[in-house]
């Protein structure tokens, strides 16, 4: 609860539907390791009919951890 209070996590909210909605979600490890606050967060809608997403981008341009976010936010 304290961390959550002091870095303005959300609770989940569950349901039966095969959905995924994030919005401005960040990485908790990262969130805490940045120096700056050029850390980006991201947006992400999965419908039922979307089974696959297909990130694209340059090298280094946030695809893994924009992979990784979406795992652990998910898993937490």
């Amino acid at each position: 609860a304290e961390v959550s209070n002091e870095n303005g996590y959300t609770r989940p909210k569950f349901h039966q539907e095969h959905h995924i909605s994030m919005s401005e979600a960040r990485h908790p490890i990262l969130d805490k390791s940045m120096k700056t606050s050029r850390y980006v967060s991201n947006n992400l809608e999965m419908e039922e009919d979307k089974d696959v997403l297909m990130i694209t981008g340059p090298n280094t341009g946030g695809k893994t951890v924009t992979l990784k976010t979406v795992g652990l936010l998910h898993l937490m």
